[in-house]
């Protein structure tokens, strides 16, 4: 009987793994694939979307392109061996993603509260030639790590992988996946379009900036294979060269661009930015990092402000003005009390979330933020819940709430 077993479990993990492969038989690129969790927080309609854009952007290069939502372990094991461009969007940690019915890992594959974890360690992956883990820490925890699974998809064969190395907020990842995505349809190497998203998008959450980018060669989705930044259209900085600046000296740099600018009225948010990882060198390289200004409308933060690129000697590279138009935004009212925020307001969405929780009694950590879309005048409580987990160590529920005065 359990000869029998494992013949039919070998047999069907067979057909899995080979059926992509037939699958791509008529397209010369071969297959992609776009996985999501529907379990991986924040809105479900936001992760459906993203996987959808990554499917038009994929499916426009030549790739056929499976969207799949909560796999079950045998399926994410056969794609990660069989798909050339892969999407995992999902629960993780350094050493695994995961989805409700399992995942995969690096180490010895084992089960956990029901769902089977399979192990990439054994397994040839020179087929891939992108694979995108945008989960919590896939590529360490608070710095890059060539131990995380990110970089040993790369050291298994991958040409070259996305991860990120702290936590990443659920609402804020699908917006950056959409953007990455909208510049590698815009023809810029992955690399290219990771800087892209990271510099010329406003995002909540700012942890989505944190990644490090593996590669063994960079000849994959473009045929662009320079390691180098872009000048964005929409840097204010006149300088042609790399200028240290304190930030003192960039606030002022934006200030001439800006005559209202106000220091007091944005919120300073700091982001260590991106790492690559050379394969075949091994060196880990810090590419830049970033400091955040965020307008803020009385306790609100909106999504407009100006990002500031630094290199890894910390010297000035770009300042972009991600700003929208001041007829967007509410100026004169920033004091008004339509957006102050009280403690009962904060404990009402907190309270609010907390009820949506499946499992309340292992909260780590709370945090509500209040923001307002100057481009649509909506204003939103975004509440971040961060829940004890065996096997990661925690995992990160987000709600969202629309506020109407």
């Amino acid at each position: 009987m359990k000869k029998l077993l494992k013949t039919v479990f070998l047999i069907t993990l067979g057909i899995m793994i080979m059926a992509p492969f037939i699958y791509a038989s008529t397209n010369s690129k071969g297959t992609a694939c776009a996985i999501v969790s529907s379990k991986r927080g924040g809105f479900e309609s936001e992760g459906d979307r993203a996987m959808q854009n990554a499917k038009n952007t994929y499916d426009s290069m030549g790739y056929n392109t499976l969207i799949l939502k909560d796999p079950g372990a045998l399926i994410l094991y056969s794609n990660i061996i069989a798909s050339k461009v892969q999407l995992y969007c999902c629960h993780g940690s350094s050493k695994h993603i995961e989805f409700p019915n399992g995942g995969l890992c690096i180490g010895n594959g084992n089960s956990y509260d029901g769902k089977t974890f399979y192990s990439i360690d054994n397994l040839d992956l020179s087929n891939a030639k992108l694979i995108t883990l945008a989960a919590c820490n896939t590529a360490g925890n608070g710095s890059s790590s060539w131990d995380s699974i990110a970089a040993k998809m790369m050291e298994r064969g991958a040409q070259m992988t996305i991860g990120w190395y702290t936590e990443v907020n659920p609402f804020s990842m699908p917006d950056w996946l959409d953007n990455f995505h909208k510049e590698i349809n815009n023809g810029y190497d992955p690399l290219t379009a990771l800087n892209k998203a990271c510099n010329n998008y406003w995002y909540m959450n700012d942890n989505v900036k944190n990644i490090l980018f593996s590669y063994k060669t960079l000849s994959t989705l473009s045929n662009n294979s320079e390691l180098q930044m872009k000048i964005s259209e929409k840097n204010i900085l006149k300088e042609k060269k790399l200028v240290k600046l304190t930030e003192t000296e960039i606030e002022n740099k934006i200030k001439e661009n800006d005559l209202t600018f106000d220091v007091k009225d944005y919120k300073k948010q700091y982001s260590d930015g991106i790492y690559t990882l050379n394969g075949e060198t091994n060196e880990i390289q810090h590419i830049c990092s970033y400091i955040d200004y965020t307008l803020k409308i009385g306790d609100y933060i909106t999504n407009s402000g100006y990002t500031v690129v630094l290199d890894k000697e910390e010297n000035v590279q770009q300042i972009i003005d991600n700003t929208f138009s001041k007829k967007n935004l509410i100026i004169t009212n920033r004091n008004n009390n339509n957006f102050l925020v009280s403690e009962n307001d904060k404990n009402y969405y907190i309270s609010a979330a907390k009820e949506k929780l499946e499992i309340k009694d292992k909260i780590i950590d709370e945090n509500v933020e209040f923001y307002y879309d100057v481009n649509t005048s909506q204003k939103f409580a975004n509440v971040t819940i961060k829940v004890e987990d065996k096997l990661s160590g925690f995992k990160l529920d987000t709600y969202v709430f629309k506020i109407t005065d």
